[in-house]
């Protein structure tokens, strides 16, 4: 059986804690590798303590987060929190590509799958649908040149979570049917490291808490993806 490594693209420090984590961890405790590429550094966030430089604060629980998981190496491009848009796009993209070609490069013999949020970036927030849509792009356009990237897994709400469209922030459509949804994991057996992963995040632990308790109150503990088909 083919080495897997999974490289997760997004945007904010807690999007894959607070996202795919348990995924994630489930996959290093099979042995695969684990890289994760950060757009900003969350200087946006909630501000509880009102840390003068929130942006080091949350890379730093960023890092802390990464060590427990047990990902491999983490890459953070430094662009501004909420700024990301088109006319960052392609300078975006690029480094993304560097980075996973340098990847690919390094695991010729793995089968590599791309992992990010979904293309309405669950949330409705912007920046995680540019990073999206990054990830859409360089999977179509570095799959070619490197055949072991195998898919593109995008992280989704359920539409049994989210029947209906949710304005109470930005606009945050409704959750993905069952139609729409290619693969559901299991993530009881790790649901606990999942919510250390998750309060290592300690300047957005409102969101860490509301997350966890929503979990919690919900018998089974999955996390869901659709898998990417160009058109």
């Amino acid at each position: 059986m083919k080495k897997k490594v999974f490289i997760g693209i997004f945007a904010h420090p807690d999007d894959e804690s607070f996202g795919p984590s348990g995924t994630l961890a489930l996959q290093i405790k099979e042995g695969a590798d684990v890289y994760l590429i950060l757009a900003t550094s969350g200087s946006g966030g909630n501000n509880p303590d009102q840390h003068d430089s929130l942006g080091t604060i949350r890379l730093k629980e960023w890092e802390a987060a990464g060590k427990l998981l047990g990902v491999k190496q983490q890459f953070h491009l430094d662009y501004e929190d909420g700024k990301l848009s088109n006319d960052q796009f392609v300078a975006i993209a690029g480094e993304v590509e560097t980075i996973i070609s340098s990847i690919c490069e390094k695991e010729p013999e793995s089968e590599i799958i791309l992992v990010s949020m979904d293309q309405n970036g669950i949330s409705g927030h912007i920046d995680h649908i540019v990073m999206s849509f990054v990830s859409c792009f360089i999977y179509v356009k570095l799959k070619e040149h490197y055949p072991q990237i195998k898919q593109l897994w995008l992280a989704c709400i359920p539409e049994a979570m989210l029947p209906t469209p949710d304005t109470s922030f930005v606009y945050r459509s409704k959750g993905r049917s069952p139609s729409e949804i290619d693969l559901s994991v299991d993530i009881a057996s790790v649901f606990e490291l999942k919510k250390k992963v998750m309060r290592s995040h300690v300047s957005q632990r409102e969101d860490a808490e509301m997350i966890i308790q929503r979990m919690e109150n919900i018998p089974t503990k999955t996390e869901n993806f659709y898998f990417f088909k160009p058109n």
